[in-house]
């Protein structure tokens, strides 16, 4: 397991954590809500004017609120568990070290699904004289992924009689593979800057890190921020990452232009 890959799985130990601990406290929760009116046996009324109304009162007003925090609780184990199980799944991302091999290999399928929908265009005008028969056979010889089924359906066109792949669907995966390429040439010339080493100095007392291999800009603090600074570096882009022990921002133009102005003045 490389090291993006124990941080997501730390990320997704910690969001089932918290799922975990929020389902325990709004079961908790439902059960104070419960144990509150257990002695209202056969869903006993209030006895307006009598000395027992106040306290009648209060207890229902407890149990509701104790049902209320429940029911809030619950939602965030949901929110938590949910989060637990989209983490990996959101795309190749660029803090993986294979990023580019998976890049590579997601270009080939791109690039192999361009062209055998341009071939399959070509060979159905290619032999549409030769009727449907012909069309379909030369269709399947084109790709395995095209069986007699698929043949048909191209065949068979859409709302407005277009048969064949769509040109939208072709200028879309066009504009795919471009973008994917963009990404293997930013991260290539990313990876290229990190073989020079990261770069760790220091301003007004904060250590500075910029940490290439995690493509990010680390602030390391002697301790916790004030408030008013810590809303200074979020509106800056800064987050806590709690697994590097720093405050942290993505490394581009502005966080490496700005860093130095922002902590000098991160307490004015």
């Amino acid at each position: 397991m490389n090291h993006y890959e124990e941080k997501q799985q730390a990320r997704k130990e910690r969001y089932e954590e918290l799922a975990e601990k929020n389902t325990e406290k709004a079961t908790s929760s439902f059960n104070n809500a419960s144990n509150m009116i257990q002695c209202l046996w056969g869903g006993q009324p209030i006895l307006v004017g009598h000395h027992s109304e106040k306290g009648h009162r209060a207890l229902l007003a407890r149990s509701d609120n104790a049902m209320r925090r429940g029911v809030e609780l619950d939602k965030k184990a949901d929110y938590y568990a949910k989060k637990a199980e989209s983490v990996g799944t959101g795309g190749i991302s660029g803090d993986d070290p294979d990023a580019v091999k998976k890049l590579r290999e997601k270009l080939e399928g791109l690039e192999t699904s361009q062209a055998m929908m341009k071939a399959s265009n070509l060979v159905i005008r290619k032999y549409k004289k030769d009727g449907q028969e012909a069309q379909i056979k030369a269709l399947m010889a084109v790709s395995d992924k095209i069986t007699e089924g698929v043949a048909k359906e191209l065949l068979k066109g859409d709302f407005c009689g277009r048969i064949g792949f769509a040109s939208f669907m072709l200028t879309n995966n066009n504009a795919n593979i471009k973008t994917v390429k963009q990404r293997i040439e930013k991260l290539e010339r990313e990876s290229k800057r990190a073989e020079e080493g990261n770069k760790e100095y220091e301003i007004a007392g904060v250590r500075v890190l910029v940490n290439h291999e995690e493509k990010r800009l680390q602030l390391f603090f002697n301790g916790k921020p004030s408030e008013g600074a810590r809303s200074k570096l979020k509106s800056n882009g800064y987050r806590w990452a709690r697994y590097s022990g720093c405050w942290q921002a993505y490394i581009n133009n502005r966080s490496l232009h700005n860093v130095r102005d922002l902590l000098n003045n991160l307490e004015d």
